[in-house]
């Protein structure tokens, strides 16, 4: 497995890619995170049955690593308006 890919199989990258490429053609922008956090509570409890432990309190303990070590790489100031 190469050091920028998350997945093993060329077959895993192509559902990521079809699965990213479905939220972002289909739902609202807004909805994106909840899509996303969605996936990940449906790996952690196939994960969680399937192992017989809590593998998903590892997973998320490893996500919680990414986004403080991805929010301190990049700062950003978001201000959203409405419009409408």
């Amino acid at each position: 497995m190469s050091a920028n890919r998350a997945f093993t199989t060329a077959r895993g990258e192509q559902l990521a890619s079809e699965i990213a490429k479905h939220i972002v053609e289909t739902e609202h922008v807004q909805n994106w995170d909840e899509c996303l956090n969605d996936i990940r509570e449906k790996v952690c409890r196939m994960g969680d049955k399937k192992t017989g432990v809590p593998i998903s309190a590892f997973v998320r303990a490893e996500e919680m690593n990414h986004l403080i070590q991805k929010s301190k790489k990049s700062r950003y100031r978001v201000t959203v308006l409405d419009v409408s």
